[in-house]
């Protein structure tokens, strides 16, 4: 009986030194793993960077936009005559090509009302239009501002 338990145990121990540690299949697979696991991190960096390249794009449109509008309320004459805008502020226009990559800006006057009475303009509508393209993008990003003087 003896001799059987110490057979068993022997056993025992030749099959658990076997078992120690990780073989080489097990490795790479952890290798691939952990791989792909990188690579989805670095595509979502990726994917951060464009998106807050493309909101500094956006927030720089904004602010152009807004300038020339608040011009335009203080002063419906800044870009000459305001049923004619295609001599409007040149360095506005320089500045809107020099910050935004292929950047280029429209003004579009309307007349909402005629002139009430006292006044000698009438409501005027202004569209400010600006369009750039980013990169990696096929359509071009534009934005719209409208302001009543």
């Amino acid at each position: 009986m003896q001799a059987l338990m110490a057979m068993g145990r022997s056993r025992r121990i030749q099959s658990r030194g076997r078992e120690k540690g990780l073989t080489l299949i097990e490795t790479l697979v952890a290798l691939v793993v952990l791989g792909v696991g990188l690579l989805g991190v670095a595509a979502l960096y990726l994917d951060a960077l464009r998106g807050g390249r493309s909101a500094l794009f956006r927030q720089q449109a904004v602010n152009l936009a807004a300038d020339l509008g608040d011009r335009l309320r203080a002063d419906p004459q800044v870009c000459g005559n305001p049923a004619d805008f295609s001599a409007c502020d040149a360095a506005w226009r320089d500045s809107v090509a020099t910050v935004l990559p292929g950047g280029t800006g429209a003004v579009a006057s309307a007349v909402l009302r005629a002139a009430p009475a006292g006044y000698t303009d009438p409501l005027r509508l202004y569209t400010i239009t600006l369009s750039w393209q980013e990169p990696g993008q096929a359509a071009p990003s534009t934005y719209t501002l409208e302001v009543e003087n």
